[in-house]
């Protein structure tokens, strides 16, 4: 799904304010940015996105430049000598070479040469003379040569990039990812220890009131006090960690890839309490080795090894001995129609042969090229051995969290029903002011380790995506 199918563009543009343009103390509603619309937001505008989207240009690049090996060859030369006042021989020669797929070359040529000191085999009617054959490989090059060679590499290669795409998009929204769940869970953090702070303050206020008359003993009036201290100091320590991660945030937000974007005090992350946690890493237990089949890393490791092996039937293929028929037909050209004096009596023949004695440049280039298929063979079992391995970890973080996150969910609603009770009893005289403290400050815990495990529970989803390797597929199928 494209980004413009999902969000208007208009209303990012209104909640997200350019870095040169950002309003300080700015008085507007707040509003929403959830991870979806931030994860399509990046796959359309970080500037990663767009050079991942270059990659797939290198690969049509790379191909149009193989494909170069069998255009056709246009030529022609002109070889005059002249000396002591006498013409010694004039020699024009034009043509078309034509390679083939299967390693034959097809050519067209014009030869018109003239001069008392010519060459006799040089020597040609005062029309010229045409030649058209082929050259044909019988031996070395005969199933596979370079240009074919490379051809094939290229088309592989050109499939590696598609691959290698995928892998940054899957790098880039792991990384943008984990920072949206830190900034949300600092701005809830954030969130609570403001509003413990500001109950911190009333209570000193309602404490100074008591003890003026004379319903509480001075010394509550310290604790009190320092109960504002230190939550003041968290509640800075809280907003310093916000804002960083606000920062980390918005180098993750672009426009077109070349103008870096900011986020303005309203915008906020979705509301903790109508959060998914995402129950669902069955699904993907089960389908872990067919995801597997076109993890882009392990597309790329296989891509090796299939350019290795053609690298290797190219050196195989070196160890034949070279033997080209060359077969051109002789053809004067006379009138206005040149085939009417074609006579298949006149042409030009000729074999070629040649053969290393020891073949040991060919040999050793063979012996290499084995060597390095291994070698990349023995790379893709590494990397399935590592790759599997981090997704059992990450489905085992990701279930550890959810069931972690139960337990800090019932926690949450424990320590709320002692302060209640607390305050119930200090309210009644049955308690001090230290014992209130103490039941808020373990609720107040509770809550920012909740909130963290929220984060956490996401951020490990997010590696169980991105170890399968789909991350990208989440949000950009």
């Amino acid at each position: 799904m494209r980004l413009n199918n999902f969000i208007n563009i208009k209303f990012l543009l209104l909640i997200i304010g350019f870095t040169t343009q950002v309003a300080k103390g700015q008085k507007s509603n707040s509003k929403i940015l959830d991870f979806e619309t931030f994860a399509l937001w990046v796959l359309e505008h970080h500037p990663l996105s767009f050079g991942a989207n270059l990659q797939m240009g290198l690969g049509d690049a790379e191909v149009q430049s193989a494909r170069g090996n069998f255009d056709p060859n246009i030529y022609s030369t002109i070889y005059d000598k002249y000396f002591d006042n006498r013409t010694y021989f004039q020699q024009r020669s034009s043509g078309l070479k034509i390679p083939t797929w299967y390693g034959i070359e097809a050519q067209v040529n014009y030869q018109q040469n003239s001069g008392l000191n010519l060459n006799p085999e040089e020597i040609t009617p005062n029309s010229g003379l045409i030649m058209a054959g082929i050259s044909i490989p019988l031996g070395k090059n005969l199933f596979l040569d370079k240009r074919r060679a490379e051809l094939q590499k290229a088309k592989l290669f050109k499939e590696s990039t598609i691959a290698e795409r995928k892998n940054m998009l899957n790098n880039l929204l792991l990384s943008a990812g984990q920072s949206y769940w830190d900034w949300f869970s600092s701005y809830h953090a954030l969130a609570i220890h403001s509003e413990a702070w500001e109950a911190a303050k009333i209570r000193k206020a309602a404490v100074l009131q008591s003890v003026n008359f004379g319903d509480r003993p001075a010394i509550d009036t310290v604790e009190a006090s320092i109960q504002v201290q230190n939550r003041s100091i968290r509640y800075l320590n809280a907003q310093l960690e916000y804002k960083n991660n606000s920062q980390l945030l918005s180098i993750y937000l672009w426009k077109d890839g070349a103008t870096p974007m900011k986020l303005t005090d309203s915008i906020k992350p979705i509301d903790l309490n109508t959060i998914d946690t995402f129950n669902q890493n069955y699904i993907f237990q089960k389908n872990v080795d067919s995801l597997l089949k076109n993890h882009p890393i392990l597309t790329q490791s296989r891509l090796n090894i299939k350019q290795n092996l053609v690298n290797q039937r190219l050196a195989a293929e070196q160890l034949k001995p070279d033997l080209r028929l060359k077969y051109n037909a002789l053809i004067q050209p006379l009138g206005g129609n040149t085939l009417n004096s074609f006579n298949n009596q006149n042409y030009i023949w000729g074999l070629d042969f040649g053969l290393p004695i020891f073949l040991r440049k060919e040999r050793g280039k063979l012996t290499q090229s084995k060597i390095e298929v291994k070698q990349a063979q023995y790379d893709l079992l590494k990397k399935e051995a590592m790759i599997n391995y981090k997704i059992s970890a990450s489905l085992n973080e990701w279930k550890n969290s959810q069931d972690l996150l139960g337990i800090y969910s019932k926690t949450v609603n424990d320590y709320s029903t002692l302060l209640k009770g607390e305050r119930k009893r200090f309210d009644g005289g049955e308690s001090s002011l230290f014992m209130v403290n103490s039941r808020e400050l373990g609720y107040i815990n509770s809550q920012i380790q909740y909130t963290k495990m929220v984060a956490k529970t996401h951020q490990f989803k997010l590696r169980t995506i991105h170890a399968l390797g789909i991350l990208y597929k989440m949000n950009n199928p």
